[in-house]
């Protein structure tokens, strides 16, 4: 209650409260006027889903939700950069453990936050090599692999025909019967758990030499 004519209360818990107001005249007179559910108080949340572990230069895409709209964000990832994006996406390029927050206020000028902390695993990079690329009958091809950072490996062919294959050998040397153009992958997985893939379609021909069709 206050006896202000316009007084400022304080709200300390969420719900819907009615309003009235008792005027007295100096006749004695009395009015009352009452507004029902005349101030709405709800608690301002705001969440987004961070993982607590992340390779290097793998994208983290955040999701922010809120009960409220519009929010506006604050977000400071923890090596200097920040952003004002509601939901965005960002990676980390060195190894180490960065406290990301967001700091988030809805018009009304009500405010939550949001601190995750982040280890950041270096990754690996998947790179190979054939000793052919080009072969006029069918072939044993020889790869090399030069990834960094890994320690095992997924290698994934195919090509015409139907041919598909998958090694795990470090580098393997694998047949290729059939004419056609063969595409390589390799999946390079480092101990922490990183993985980088290389694809390269179309990477090897089995066959005769094709014609240059614009030379013709």
């Amino acid at each position: 209650n206050s006896s202000l004519p316009n007084p400022t209360y304080l709200y300390n818990a969420p719900g819907t409260y009615n309003v009235s107001l008792s005027v007295r005249d100096q006749n004695n007179c009395t009015t009352v006027k009452i507004i029902p559910s005349a101030v709405k108080i709800e608690n301002f949340d705001v969440a987004s889903v961070l993982p607590s572990t992340i390779c290097t230069d793998k994208n983290i895409n955040t999701n922010t939700t809120s009960n409220y709209s519009p929010i506006f964000c604050n977000w400071n990832f923890g090596d200097g950069r920040t952003s004002n994006n509601q939901s965005p996406t960002f990676s980390y390029s060195t190894v180490g453990t960065y406290n990301v927050t967001l700091l988030a206020t809805n018009i009304e000028g009500c405010r939550d936050s949001i601190s995750q902390s982040i280890t950041v695993n270096q990754s690996p990079t998947a790179a190979f090599a054939a000793d052919v690329l080009k072969s006029c009958s069918p072939y044993t091809v020889n790869f090399t692999n030069s990834s960094t950072n890994a320690n095992s490996y997924k290698w994934i062919i195919s090509g015409p025909g139907g041919f598909f294959t998958t090694v795990n050998s470090t580098s393997p040397s694998v047949f290729l019967p059939n004419d056609g153009l063969y595409s390589v992958s390799l999946e390079a997985t480092a101990a922490n758990g990183c993985i980088d893939k290389l694809d390269m379609p179309n990477y090897i021909w089995i066959g005769p030499d094709r014609m240059n069709a614009e030379a013709d």
